[in-house]
């Protein structure tokens, strides 16, 4: 069993105005940097109290939407 595992992915980007969008569901995450220049994606299974995402360096601002989604019941 692996514990307190940090996977770090580190790119380069020449722009200096940068987007990105992060879109995460339970075990699946995506980053999408420039509107797809750049893209990550991958699984995790985090545990319960493991509910967050680090940004480690620049200024960052955004908004942050939850999704609403499943399997709609008449």
């Amino acid at each position: 069993m692996l514990k307190n595992l940090e996977l770090l992915a580190h790119v380069s980007i020449d722009n200096q105005a940068t987007t990105v969008n992060i879109f995460i569901d339970n075990s699946v995450f995506e980053i999408f940097i420039n509107k797809g220049e750049k893209v990550f994606s991958g699984r995790v299974f985090p545990h319960e109290d493991q509910n967050g995402i680090l940004i480690k360096s620049g200024n960052p601002t955004g908004t942050y939407y939850e999704l609403e989604y499943g399997r709609k019941t008449n």
